[in-house]
């Protein structure tokens, strides 16, 4: 995960092809955790590919993520007012 300046908005960005085979989805699903479960069939898991960048807007948190097909779990305890306001 690297940090950056745009601008004036802080920048937080992810690309898993920055990593070796597998541990770029567990990385990725670390990164994802506070908000959501993400699970991806076990046989997919050494292909997967994605990259998040994070805006940090104030009070506001921005993100943009493009990635595989994968499945995306919310639980109600994991929920807050951050996770809340998740735009997809």
């Amino acid at each position: 995960m690297a940090d950056a300046t745009h601008g004036t908005a802080p920048v937080l960005s992810f690309d898993s092809l920055e990593s070796p085979g597998e541990e770029g989805f567990w990385l990725w699903r670390d990164q994802m955790s506070p908000v959501f479960d993400i699970t991806l069939p076990k046989e997919e898991i050494g292909a997967f590919r994605g990259t998040l960048q994070t805006y940090h807007l104030g009070g506001v948190l921005l993100g943009r993520c493009a990635s595989v097909t994968q499945t995306f779990h919310r639980t109600p305890p994991r929920s807050s007012p951050a996770a809340a306001s998740t735009i997809t």
